[in-house]
């Protein structure tokens, strides 16, 4: 638990799933302490979040156990399900569209209603009896732009499109010059007209700001 200093405990006791619950004397509080977990964007793998952004967390490991629940599940289309696994992700109580779950790590998106500069409570839970697999506290930035890689790595080649031939671009298939390719993002933050958050687009949908683009350092 740390060092408590001069919050002395008055009492100790474990949940319904042997997670510790401490009464606080000096500050007069119930305490309820969790397996710990970390965030990140899904595509750089840095640990920030925004409104609308794909999203990962990962279960620290507690003696060969998970902090998640011991299931593996996968979203198989759009709208995406708000469980998977029997396990739920709720920012700031708002349950979030749910990619893919397993005991180590949770893909999801952001809501995109939640507002950034100021932490957001994230708790994963099992819907069906109530249990509280892990929570934390994490930032919430305006935005978070990242590309999506070809080997889903964070680093390396982007993930792209080449747009003449619908092919993926790589070294032995090149974009030729003049020629458009599709790149693949998240982490643009909230959208006014976004769309429902877990489904897909009917048409184009602008950012607020136009995004820059650079090639060799020429934007």
């Amino acid at each position: 638990l740390g060092s408590l200093g001069s919050n002395l405990p008055i009492a100790v006791a474990l949940d319904p799933f042997g997670n510790p619950v401490v009464a606080e004397s000096s500050v007069n509080r119930m305490a309820f302490y969790y397996p710990l977990m970390d965030s990140a964007n899904s595509a750089n793998y840095f640990p920030q979040l925004a409104p609308g952004m794909l999203a990962s967390l990962f279960a620290y490991q507690n003696h060969g156990a998970t902090a998640f629940g011991p299931g593996t599940a996968q979203a198989n289309g759009t709208p995406l399900p708000y469980s998977l696994a029997n396990m739920q992700v709720l920012v700031n109580g708002t349950a979030a569209p749910l990619l893919y779950a397993s005991p180590s790590q949770i893909n999801f998106q952001v809501p995109n209603s939640i507002p950034p500069g100021t932490p957001a409570e994230v708790d994963v839970v099992n819907p069906s009896t109530g249990q509280i697999y892990t929570s934390a506290l994490f930032n919430i930035q305006a935005s978070s732009p990242a590309l999506f890689t070809s080997d889903s790595s964070g680093t390396g080649q982007v993930a792209a499109i080449n747009a003449a031939t619908n092919t993926v671009n790589s070294s032995k298939n090149p974009v030729q010059q003049g020629q458009y390719i599709s790149l693949f993002g998240t982490g643009q933050g909230f959208i006014a007209n976004a769309p429902a958050d877990g489904t897909t687009p009917t048409g184009k949908v602008h950012t607020a700001t136009k995004p820059f683009v650079s090639i060799n350092l020429e934007v």
